[in-house]
């Protein structure tokens, strides 16, 4: 796809929540030559199942600031050549040359091999992306990307591999009993055979009577005795101020998978619940991601993660990480049969990574009653409707091929100014329309098309709905496939004396010339009155930084400063006619 620079400062306003929003973009703030490091990102991005993304001219190391790119297509040219002549097979790229408050931002798309390519090799070194950057690719993981690309019907059920010099004593009574009743329910066949049928039947045990793998993950009083990756580790990283270290606190979860998921979603409850920092500073009873969203993550992770030889050989193992601004949970394996605009799409799709496991999962609970697969087909789907429901992030879900991640960030899709703007909205309209509305407020464009396109998560003719019923109440209106708000957007904020100032020092393209932070430091303002910390958490600048744009800004008269200089309560605002 082409990107806009709408995509772009969503996706860095994403990154400035949580630096572990995704793993498909890299920012680089190369002025004007390519960074000599590039290379391992270029092959860890063509050896992802979606390619990746990099934005030159955005600084990490100041919040995810754009801070330009003197030459952008000599910059590309550099990086086209380079891919060339060192990354074998080369993948395909398409650049973007956008612009923003006078800065130019180069966006590349790496597009992926395809599967029997890969993987992609830079002298002789493999890579793939996890969130703190690139990895080197073990022997393990090429193997996983080569097994990615058979026909499903070449791939092996790991689940019903049996485990040498077991038997049916290294499994939980309890669970069991559950597990035989629930089959002779379901089968009048099984319910005239003895026990040991039953098992062998159902592929909990060999004919040498062996358990299987899956029969000791689902089934086993400690599988973790025989593989240990079938455990899953959580880690909890504890809010901090500004005089002491954030800490950090691990947590091993160990039994069979019913445990495992009860437990992990207990603790995570509760390690959310540590981790909250409220706007009001007092404590709340409720965690702010739903239990039902935390359930199916989790869910899912024990039950698609990859069982193989070559997880087992390596200890991977589910993990799960908890911090303030978001919840990830990691599964070894990446998607069999789905792809990720699938499971994030409106229709249900049903992709067991491992068949044997789901059958037997699919007839057990958890100790609260409660079956494990409580929505067979339309799992991922709920947690999208879960967090609409309360105004949170969408999940965000990423693909490696060697490993699968699921992030929900904590943070309200619509807030602060955002709340004034929709009351212009009857209280019965949809998050959908709210979040449309909204968007157009803030200054960016849309389409008819790039609407549906981007509420994939519901049918198409839902999304229509909600260009339709903005228009009905007047707020919209659809110039051929174009969205046009009838409304001010922020961009209107800056009229009156506020635009004669603007257009004084050469209109937005002017304002870097007042200082690298100051067009930053003007969009945020475009959001409404707001006081230096407001503006710093919105830019990811310093106080520093921010003071020291806000200067010029208040002399030239594009902004006004409401209070004295100095005061913590003084805030700044647009300039407008008094």
């Amino acid at each position: 796809m082409t990107w806009t620079m709408r995509q772009v400062l969503e996706t860095l306003e994403e990154l400035k929540r949580s630096k572990d929003a995704t793993m498909a973009v890299e920012c680089r703030r190369a002025r004007s030559e390519m960074p000599l490091d590039l290379g391992p990102t270029l092959c860890a991005f063509a050896n992802m199942p979606a390619g990746g993304v990099i934005l030159f001219g955005v600084s990490e190391a100041e919040g995810y600031t754009i801070t330009g790119a003197a030459n952008p297509r000599q910059l590309f040219a550099q990086v086209a050549d380079y891919t060339q002549q060192f990354i074998e097979p080369a993948p395909e790229l398409r650049e973007s040359y956008l612009s923003s408050g006078g800065f130019d931002v180069l966006v590349v798309e790496v597009h992926p091999l395809d599967p029997e390519s890969k993987p992609a090799t830079i002298e002789g070194r493999s890579y793939l992306r996890r969130p703190d950057g690139n990895f080197l690719l073990g022997p393990s993981d090429v193997r996983m990307l080569e097994i990615a690309a058979l026909p499903s019907d070449e791939r092996v059920d790991h689940g019903s591999r049996p485990v040498t010099g077991t038997s049916t004593a290294l499994l939980d009574s309890s669970l069991v009993a559950a597990y035989l009743a629930a089959v002779r329910r379901d089968s009048p066949r099984m319910a005239t055979v003895d026990d040991a049928q039953v098992l062998a039947a159902t592929g909990i045990t060999d004919v040498a009577g062996n358990i299987t793998v899956a029969g000791l993950y689902a089934l086993g009083f400690y599988p973790q005795g025989r593989i240990r990756g079938l455990g899953a580790t959580g880690v909890v990283e504890l809010p901090h101020d500004a005089t002491e270290a954030s800490t950090q606190r691990v947590q091993r979860f160990e039994g069979p998978l019913p445990v495992l998921l009860h437990d992990m979603c207990q603790w995570i409850e509760d390690s959310l619940q540590a981790t909250r920092t409220p706007a009001d500073g007092k404590s709340s009873d409720t965690t702010d991601i739903p239990a039902s969203a935390i359930r199916e993550l989790v869910a899912n992770a024990l039950l698609h993660r990859d069982i193989s030889p070559l997880s087992e050989a390596s200890g991977k193992e589910v993990t799960v990480k908890v911090t303030s601004q978001a919840l990830v949970i990691e599964n070894p394996g990446g998607l069999h049969g789905v792809s990720i605009d699938q499971l994030s799409g409106h229709e249900r799709f049903q992709a067991a990574a491992n068949p044997r496991l789901y059958e037997i999962v699919r007839r057990l609970h958890t100790d609260d009653g409660r079956p494990v697969i409580e929505s067979e087909g339309a799992g991922i789907h709920s947690i999208f409707e879960a967090t609409r429901d309360i105004n949170l992030c969408p999940p965000r879900m990423e693909d490696t091929g060697v490993m699968f991640r699921a992030l929900l960030l904590r943070s309200p899709r619509i807030d602060g100014q955002e709340l004034v703007w929709v009351e212009d909205l009857p209280g019965f309209a949809s998050t959908g329309q709210k979040e449309l509305y909204v968007s157009l407020r803030r200054g960016h464009s849309w389409t008819k098309t790039e609407w549906i396109r981007h509420r994939a998560s519901v049918p198409s003719a839902m999304g229509v709905g909600e260009v339709d019923t903005l228009v009905a109440w007047g707020l919209i209106r659809v110039d051929g496939d174009r969205i046009v708000l009838t409304g001010p957007s922020v961009t209107d904020n800056a009229t009156s004396a506020g635009a004669d100032a603007l257009d004084a020092v050469g209109g937005t393209e002017g304002l870097r010339n007042l200082g690298r932070n100051v067009p930053a430091v003007y969009r945020a303002l475009a959001d409404g009155e707001l006081s230096v910390r407001d503006v710093q958490q919105r830019t990811g600048l310093t106080t520093g930084q921010v003071r020291y744009s806000l200067k010029p800004l208040v002399h030239k008269g594009l902004v006004e400063m409401i209070g004295g200089q100095g005061a913590r309560a003084t805030t700044y605002r647009l300039a407008t006619e008094s």
